[in-house]
């Protein structure tokens, strides 16, 4: 996909801006161009969601923006779909993994979550999905859980990397090079070959696109020095 233009989808108090304003705005730009819908969560406010598909299916202009996934249901996605939306971007925040402040991760609620990401590819759809590692609570586990949701969920473009300072509150149980070491583990592991294949899923046009950046990631990934799972990464896939 491109990079295109920002476009806020709210004004300078915060409020949400008319969905007709943002289509006008798209209107105005190149129709080749992906314009990213930003500044709030698609999908948080339903009937707002519907109402600024209804109006972007009467422009043809490829869009992307970021969504809470529990929040879309299927009529939603089909909708996005069919007014432009190419791809819809979860995370970090809120968590695509559904941790608690604590770390623990339910497997039921990890499980909903690939579900949920699930639903955005099989709209047709692709998912951009960014995981923070290396919070307090995170545990060796951690990678796995990654590497697990982004093929279970049929994630195209998974963007792993280590939790930013600001969102560090209190002491990681991982070090830094324990992060680092599972990053790289990760990234190789989510671009095998049959790894890759799984997260793009079926082959329409959208598939193709994915597969093809996948690939190309995939040199860069094993161009690196290969970096196998340490024993408590190990020990936590296996409890």
């Amino acid at each position: 996909m491109s990079r295109g233009e920002r476009v806020s989808l709210v004004g300078p108090a915060g409020e949400l801006l008319p969905p007709g304003q943002i289509a006008a705005e798209l209107r105005a730009g190149s129709p080749t161009q992906v314009a990213l819908l930003d500044g709030h969560l698609f999908g948080t406010i339903p009937t707002y969601a519907r109402l600024v598909c209804h109006q972007l299916a009467t422009i043809e202009r490829p869009w992307v923006a970021p969504a809470d996934v529990a929040a879309l249901d299927r009529e939603l996605l089909r909708l996005a779909r069919r007014s432009g939306c190419r791809a819809l971007v979860v995370g970090p925040n809120p968590d695509p993994m559904r941790r608690t402040l604590d770390g623990t991760v339910d497997p039921d609620r990890l499980r909903a979550a690939a579900a949920d990401l699930r639903r955005i590819r099989r709209a047709g759809l692709l998912s951009v999905v960014h995981l923070s590692v290396g919070r307090p609570g995170d545990d060796a586990g951690v990678f796995g859980r990654a590497v697990w949701l982004c093929k279970a969920g049929r994630v195209a473009f998974p963007r792993l990397a280590r939790a930013e300072s600001d969102d560090v509150v209190g002491a990681p149980r991982l070090g830094s090079d324990e992060v680092q070491r599972g990053l790289e583990w990760a990234r190789r592991a989510l671009h095998g070959r049959w790894a890759i294949w799984r997260r793009t899923g079926a082959l329409d046009a959208a598939g193709r696109v994915a597969l093809l950046a996948n690939y190309r990631t995939r040199r860069m990934v094993l161009a690196a020095p290969r970096v196998e799972a340490t024993v408590a990464m190990r020990l936590a896939r296996a409890l």
